[in-house]
């Protein structure tokens, strides 16, 4: 890569610039200038943009804009870079140095925009769809096991009332006694298969990225219930 433009100003009339402004628009180029040598992009694009700012009115200040694209440059910023590139030619017009230069570098960084708006980000895997969808089949059988389960509750407080303090119940009551004992098998396959699936539904989320650092992940269940364990770095 080529280097920075050096830009003559005292040399040259200001116009209706003032004189304070010209003095600091040149200590703060020429301090840019050691930033960038020196390989502190980040300052030394401050440093020109300020430059640029404090020049307004100066037949030398569209040259800032070629440094601050070579900051942009070298930063990664490929996008700024070429729009700065672009306006240097812009206001330059013929005044533009480096010309060719110039417009290979804007081929160039229009290729890599290009490029960096179709390569994913890393780390930013797609999702697959497959663990939402497991893990809102177990949320709905949550759901289903809690609305069981009062119905389980309500038939019990009828069966309790039909029976004596010893839960001797009438004969008739064998029927009701039954659906109880129904109503609470199914809560609990309800809440404990929906906790499950839910869990490897959350599994499937973590797992199924399409990235290269995918996480250890495994479930566990037992009578309290199912716990998902995922282990990764972050």
């Amino acid at each position: 890569m080529g280097g920075l433009l050096g830009l003559v100003l005292l040399s040259l009339p200001a116009q209706a610039l003032a004189q304070e402004n010209l003095e600091e628009a040149r200590a703060t180029f020429e301090q840019a200038e050691t930033e960038f040598e020196r390989a502190n992009y980040a300052l030394a694009l401050q440093g020109f943009q300020r430059s640029y700012e404090l020049l307004e009115g100066h037949p030398r200040r569209p040259l800032v804009l070629y440094n601050i694209g070579r900051c942009y440059e070298e930063l990664g910023r490929h996008r700024e870079a070429r729009d700065a590139y672009q306006r240097y030619l812009d206001e330059a017009g013929s005044e533009a140095l480096e010309r060719e230069d110039t417009e290979a570098r804007i081929r160039e960084l229009d290729t890599r925009v290009t490029m960096d708006a179709s390569t994913p980000a890393e780390g930013g895997g797609d999702i697959s769809p497959l663990g939402p969808v497991v893990m809102g089949v177990g949320g709905a059988m949550l759901v289903a096991g809690a609305v069981v389960g009062g119905l389980a509750l309500a038939s019990r407080g009828d069966l309790t009332a039909m029976c004596d303090s010893a839960m001797r119940c009438p004969a008739d009551s064998r029927g009701l006694a039954d659906e109880v004992s129904g109503l609470a098998l199914a809560t609990d396959v309800l809440l404990f298969g929906g906790a499950a699936i839910a869990a490897v539904g959350l599994v499937l989320t973590l797992v199924l990225q399409e990235d290269s650092e995918r996480p250890a992940a495994s479930v566990a269940c037992a009578e309290s219930g199912c716990v998902a364990l995922v282990q990764g770095s972050f």
